[in-house]
């Protein structure tokens, strides 16, 4: 009996001993491991760092050449073995210390500003992030805001164009954006400056005349563009609505079609309710529709104006 209890016990003993021995080993595995996951990760690194540092050598597919013919037998005069490439990283760091005349400090400069170019890297990337940012806003902004603007001009240039019917003439209100305009094709291209933006009113005056930019090389005399820009402002009434507008000696330039022309278009503005203009002038045209919106206030004023006093309306009418 004290036999067989001994050698279970030395069974057991072995047992524990194989038992170590299974644990030392599987730790072992997990080191190895561990070390293979680090160098799998320090290669690919290594890898990494090789590309940036000579993109020259990168394989192209459609070649299957590491870039030119040239940089191909560069790298095929490569030694292959790791003593033999560390051999000559050490041959050519001497050769940069042996020529090298001012106690290495050429190849710290280099690598100082190295860094610093790497650190710009980083700022530029971040900054294009910041005006990538930026114009997403900007554009967001512009799809809210440039539709209600069109259609703001659009509302004008119906108005105005009418107006300019009834003197059968031609008139149009464009919106004109900052883009630059094509020389070839007259279409707008480029980036959208907003500071340049403008309104276009464009007439045309006569049957046998283009229609063009109000102004533009001298074209029109002072009385149309007098009629032009009054038919502008009464066209912008709808979108841009004020109590009442006042309008000073604005026909003193016209001749008599113009100055009838004007004259109808305030009468009719007024005609649709909701607008009021106080037209200050010397003179008026014979013949005239006031209609019955119409008030007229004569101002009289000199030393031989007649007393407030002795003026009754019966006398004279």
């Amino acid at each position: 009996m004290r036999v067989a209890m001994q050698q279970m016990a030395d069974v057991k003993e072995a047992q524990d001993e194989m038992n170590k021995e299974v644990r030392v080993t599987q730790d072992e595995v997990e080191r190895l491991k561990e070390q293979f996951a680090a160098a799998v990760h320090d290669a690919k690194k290594k890898r990494d760092e090789a590309r940036r540092a000579a993109p020259q050598f990168e394989m192209d597919p459609t070649t299957m050449l590491r870039g030119t013919e040239a940089t191909q037998r560069e790298w095929d005069a490569m030694p292959n073995e790791l003593d033999a490439l560390d051999a000559e990283i050490e041959s050519l760091e001497e050769d940069i210390a042996s020529s090298d005349d001012d106690d290495g400090k050429t190849l710290r400069d280099y690598e100082e500003r190295c860094k610093q170019i790497e650190a710009m890297k980083d700022t530029v990337a971040g900054t294009r992030g910041e005006i990538d940012a930026k114009r997403d806003r900007l554009a967001a902004q512009v799809a809210q805001w440039k539709p209600q603007l069109e259609q703001m001009v659009a509302v004008v240039d119906d108005n105005f164009a009418a107006y300019f019917r009834r003197f059968k003439c031609v008139g149009r209100v464009e919106l004109v954006d900052g883009r630059k305009r094509s020389p070839v094709t007259g279409e707008a291209e480029g980036i959208d400056d907003f500071a340049q933006y403008k309104i276009h009113i464009k007439v045309q005056w006569r049957e046998n005349e283009s229609l063009h930019v109000l102004g533009e090389g001298g074209r029109d005399s002072g009385g149309e563009r007098s009629v032009a820009t009054m038919v502008y402002l009464i066209s912008l009434q709808s979108v841009n609505p004020a109590p009442f507008r006042v309008v000073d000696e604005i026909n003193q330039a016209m001749d008599s079609t113009n100055e009838r022309h004007v004259f109808e278009c305030i009468t009719h503005a007024c005609r649709e309710g909701g607008k009021q203009y106080f037209l200050l002038t010397p003179k008026l045209l014979p013949d005239l529709d006031y209609g019955e919106e119409t008030a007229i206030q004569l101002v009289l004023n000199g030393p031989y104006a007649v007393n407030r006093s002795a003026f009754t309306l019966a006398k004279y009418c």
